[in-house]
């Protein structure tokens, strides 16, 4: 998937709300947790650095997201 798209989609989504794309990062790809990083700091959203913190965020904001549906 391009950065740009999810840039896009990702933009309006309110400061402190997951993103959606963090469904994606969550399955733990180098892949995915490199775009997921990336679009963070295209948002101006703070990112661990670590790999490992980064699937954890991921992975409770999937969950945060799944409890919204």
């Amino acid at each position: 998937m391009n950065e740009a798209v999810l840039e896009t989609a990702e933009n309006k989504t309110l400061p402190g709300s997951p993103l959606w794309s963090a469904v994606l990062a969550a399955t733990g790809s180098d892949d995915a947790l490199r775009l997921h990083r990336d679009l963070l700091h295209r948002l101006q959203r703070p990112a661990p650095a670590d790999d490992t913190d980064l699937l954890a965020q991921t992975t409770a904001e999937r969950v945060q997201l799944r409890r919204q549906w």
